[in-house]
């Protein structure tokens, strides 16, 4: 759990920075695995937005 490699990586990557463009910075341990596993479900950045907004929240 909260592992990927290859293209999962560039999505988690571009997804960090445009989360950081909306002011979601420094998240928890907890919040980034939860995201890894997310992006193994979904595989796009647009798609991701607003259930790795949810789950910073749960975690802050």
């Amino acid at each position: 759990m909260g592992e990927f490699k290859d293209i999962n990586d560039r999505i988690f990557y571009d997804l960090l920075d445009r989360l950081e463009e909306l002011g979601y910075e420094n998240i928890t341990t907890k919040a980034h695995n939860e995201i890894v596993d997310l992006i193994d479900a979904h595989c796009t950045v647009e798609g991701l937005i607003p259930e790795a907004i949810e789950i910073i929240k749960k975690y802050k």
